[in-house]
């Protein structure tokens, strides 16, 4: 019963409580309507209502501030508050933000759009002709061609004007460093990139964007979604700037991995495939690809605009449509003609040229000192025999970095004109007994007579076609040059020049060298001959030469001119074949010291060591040196006379080999395992 009466007690205590509860508290809540706002580019002012159950504040983000005004940007408690939003006028892209209203515990959010003015896209040509400044900045868009650093977004982009090199590409706008963002946007060759960029260079080369101030990343269409431009000629390719376009014609010409198209007016175009095209000459296709052109070619500060037009990376299908193709004829060149020929389109031509086979390579010498080209050939390889004089009739491909001729030929005879000639009339050779050389270029019978058999002896005394004669002579003891006549002659009636004389000098036993002797590009071309820009094929076969009375030989060795990342004059240092190319001594005498100088041609001091362990060198005393030389190394600065871009003088590195001496070597070799860059050799005897 206690209990009971407890209970109760305690119920009525309760509902008296209840009954004496004091004011209700109300949840914090706050919100925007609308909750999203609209603007145009030219900037406006909108309103929204803001409803809080507590004093609240607008926050706008900092990077928002300079464009968005919140008007109140605070307020207490309201059933409903008129807010003005201001935006300005938006002369750049499409733009957002969000604007986050807080009223203690609770939030709401304003997001807030506006659109932007139409980019304004610089053509790649143009922006080359531009000044360079950090304090302009400008649109570009092209293809990705390549990706040269994916870690700090190195490219290269192309359009319908040109090829630039991207000295960085980031997520955002970055000013002082790169903060390596390129892997997060996911672009690929192929793909179409816009992008913003200060106008730079690099050793004189036309660039977008610096280490310091990358370009940044704007928009992109991947390659699979770009869509190619039809275009109603191949007359329209050479003028459109399109990226990717879609153009018809026949096939008139086709080889291994490329082949040329006509549609009947007097432009061909060529189409690179880079594997079989699986075309043939009659064919009528369709071609969708991207546009591009050769690069200006420099050869000896003289620029040189081949810049021929092509479709790359095709895609190829055979139509009903059908063409009847211009009637061309061959344009006939020299080969100093053909050394400057500059055409968009691509050009039918006839030319002149020896053949010469080096491994797997087959290269064209064409008459004349045009320089060196390659084929680009299918039916008719058997043509391209070694040393073969042919006449070739076809189709100009442009000419790449290196100087290299691209002919598709349509026809090929061997030129049967009658003719003799030898590669030079002056041969100088040291006093110590060895052999020399030289070439005869013929199609006829020839005799080789010495007018000093006793002294200087030839290998081939009678011979038919192209040929190496190799002169043997014995030591000259006396003090005193000798000479000898090597008389190259034909009876060939047909012959314009039947007689040839080859005058060799032999220099006079004389006391030991004294000093330094300087193997450089100037000394080698005194003694053996001069050297092409870029063309191997000046000394494809062994020269030899005296230099302060030692003689030298040189094989696959040419000077450089703008190529790889040096860029500079050419004429300054000379470029020795990787693998191949050499340059030794051939008189037998005790060295007392070598000194190898080459150049860092890569300019990156972070792979120096594999740099150096480039060049090789071997001595001993053996005409042809096998013992790996050891040596110390340093480096040295030395000012190059001038670029090719007009940007003055520039300060390189170079790699100084001091070869230590032990025994006593009489024979030393400088070759490489990859092209070197020689600046000079020092060599005392």
């Amino acid at each position: 019963m206690k209990l009971k009466t407890l209970f109760l007690i305690g119920f009525a205590a309760a509902a008296t409580f209840v009954g004496c509860k004091e004011d209700e508290v109300t949840t914090p809540s706050i919100s925007v309507e609308p909750a999203t706002l609209t603007f145009g580019e030219d900037g406006e002012t909108q309103s929204v209502t803001v409803v809080s159950t507590r004093d609240w504040v607008a926050e706008v983000p900092e990077s928002a501030k300079e464009w968005v005004t919140v008007t109140p940007a605070s307020g207490a408690a309201t059933e409903g508050e008129t807010v003005t939003v201001e935006v300005k006028a938006n002369t750049g892209f499409e733009k957002s933000t969000k604007i986050t209203f807080n009223a203690t515990v609770a939030s709401a959010t304003l997001e807030i759009k506006q659109a932007g003015a139409p980019i304004q896209i610089t053509t790649i040509k143009d922006f080359i002709s531009k000044s360079v400044s950090e304090d302009v900045w400008y649109y570009l868009e092209g293809m990705i061609t390549k990706i040269k650093n994916d870690t700090y977004g190195n490219l290269v982009i192309q359009d319908g004007t040109g090829t630039l090199d991207i000295q960085g590409l980031t997520a955002t706008k970055q000013e002082g460093s790169n903060d390596k963002s390129f892997a997060t946007l996911g672009l690929e060759v192929g793909d179409v990139v816009t992008i913003c960029g200060i106008r730079s260079d690099y050793n004189g080369t036309p660039q977008a964007g610096s280490k310091s101030m990358p370009t940044y990343y704007v928009s992109h269409v991947p390659a699979n979604e770009v869509e190619a431009a039809e275009l109603n000629s191949i007359e329209d390719i050479f003028t459109t700037t399109e990226l990717k376009v879609a153009v018809k014609g026949q096939v008139i010409a086709a080889g291994n991995v490329s082949f040329v198209i006509n549609d009947g007016g007097e432009k061909n175009l060529y189409v690179y495939v880079n594997e079989d095209p699986g075309v043939a000459v009659g064919d009528n296709v369709k071609v969708t690809g991207t546009k591009t052109e050769y690069p200006d070619y420099v050869n000896d500060g003289v620029t040189i605009a081949t810049k021929m037009i092509q479709i790359a990376s095709p895609t190829i299908e055979k139509i009903s449509d059908t063409f009847t193709p211009s009637q061309q004829t061959a344009k006939e060149l020299s080969g100093q003609e053909l050394a400057s020929f500059s055409s968009q389109s691509t050009e039918y031509v006839k030319v002149n040229a020896t053949v010469k086979i080096d491994g797997d390579y087959t290269n064209l010498n064409f008459d004349g000192e045009g320089g060196t080209g390659s084929v680009v050939s299918s039916s008719l390889d058997e043509k391209f025999t070694d040393g073969a004089e042919l006449t070739i009739t076809g189709y100009y491909g442009g000419r790449n970095a290196r100087g290299y001729f691209n002919i598709l030929p349509k026809e090929v005879a061997e030129n049967t004109t009658p003719r003799l000639s030898v590669s030079t009339e002056t041969l100088n050779v040291g006093a110590a007994a060895s052999t020399t050389t030289f070439e005869i270029k013929s199609n006829v019978d020839w005799t080789v007579t010495s007018s000093d058999e006793a002294n200087f002896s030839v290998d081939k005394e009678t011979g038919n076609g192209n040929a190496t004669i190799t002169v043997t002579y014995t030591a000259n003891d006396s003090e005193t040059e000798r000479q000898a006549k090597i008389t190259v002659e034909t009876e060939n009636a047909e012959v314009a020049t039947k007689s040839f004389t080859i005058n060799v000098t032999q220099k006079g036993k004389s006391a030991a060298v004294s000093g330094a002797v300087i193997i450089d590009v100037k000394s080698i071309e005194s003694a053996l001959g001069e050297l092409g820009s870029n063309s191997y094929g000046n000394y494809s076969t062994e020269k030899t030469g005296t230099i302060s009375d030692v003689e030298y030989a040189a094989m696959e060795i040419c000077k450089n001119s703008k190529d790889g990342t040096l860029k500079i004059d050419a004429g300054q240092f000379i470029q020795i074949r990787k693998s191949v190319g050499y340059i030794t001594n051939k008189t037998a005498k005790e060295i007392k010291s070598l000194k190898v100088y080459v150049v860092d041609k890569d300019k990156d001091p972070s792979n120096n060591e594999a740099d150096i362990a480039d060049t090789k060198i071997t001595i001993g005393t053996d005409a042809n040196p096998t013992t790996e030389a050891v040596y110390t190394t340093s480096t040295e600065k030395i000012t190059a006379t001038g670029d090719s871009y007009g940007s003055g003088p520039v300060e390189l590195d170079v790699f100084v080999y001091d070869v230590t001496i032990s025994g006593a070597p009489t024979y030393f070799n400088i070759a490489s395992s990859a092209a070197i860059w020689l600046y000079k050799i020092e060599v005392e005897y």
